[in-house]
């Protein structure tokens, strides 16, 4: 009986085949990570013990990449090349809002990512009040608390300081959404270092921290809405007078 022989493409293919799972049997022993951002953060949330997680957005900020992730109870923060998750409280009664963490290298500019947000959301507002009091050091630099009264000996501050910023929002593919604010006008003469004010409300220990010990209080809000332009929800973030986390209301 005749045997049949394979054409020289089919093996071609099969050999392709079997070289494709070589390599990625390899690529897995070796430990290398998954060649998608995607997938990078499955390995990093697997590693880390995560929950199943949704992710929400991908997020480009001062050329960083962040995944935003929902779990059952957080929302989750990854930046890419990292093997750490960071953990945010998730507002179980509508849409977070989250600072993109230790973004100091960013000096002056914020940004702030929405999860679960409403569906339907075509359009999105953020507006962040900033305040402070201040004094300037000599030529030594700047003094700035959210309260007036110093520790110790030292004066209290006298001039006080606030700003309110806004911004629209960028609707990521995902369903999140990205605010980012920025000092945009020279300081003026004499005022205190708007840019260093502004990057503190980017510090999550900030929403955690006792009035005497933040240098700033602050409070945002986001609106989203739907194509027709009606309001479909509210959220919002702000220090409280107590500390000991962030204060969230949908």
């Amino acid at each position: 009986m005749k045997k049949r022989r394979m054409s020289w493409g089919i093996r071609l293919a099969l050999n392709l085949v079997l070289l494709c799972v070589l390599v990625v049997f390899i690529w897995g022993l070796l430990g290398f990570s998954s060649p998608t951002l995607r997938g990078r953060f499955r390995r990093v949330a697997q590693a880390n013990w995560a929950d199943p997680l949704e992710i929400q957005g991908v997020l480009l900020c001062d050329g960083r990449r962040w995944v935003l992730a929902a779990g059952q109870d957080q929302v989750i923060l990854w930046q890419d090349g990292r093997d750490g998750l960071e953990y945010w409280p998730r507002d179980p009664n509508g849409t977070t809002l989250v600072p993109v963490p230790e973004m100091r290298t960013a000096q002056g500019e914020i940004w702030v990512a929405a999860a679960d947000v409403p569906e339907g959301t075509a359009a999105a507002g953020l507006e962040l009040t900033v305040g402070c009091w201040y004094q300037k050091n000599g030529t030594s630099g700047w003094s700035f608390s959210s309260q007036p009264e110093q520790p110790g000996d030292l004066p209290p501050l006298t001039q006080q300081w606030e700003k309110t910023y806004s911004a629209a929002g960028e609707l990521l593919q995902d369903g999140a959404v990205l605010f980012h604010i920025a000092v945009e006008e020279e300081p003026d003469e004499g005022g205190p270092p708007e840019d260093l004010i502004l990057s503190d409300t980017g510090e999550w220990d900030l929403y955690w921290s006792e009035p005497k010990r933040r240098g700033v209080d602050c409070a945002m809000e986001a609106v989203f809405y739907d194509a027709e332009g009606q309001e479909l929800e509210r959220a919002a973030l702000a220090t409280t007078e107590e500390g000991g986390g962030p204060w969230t209301a949908g």
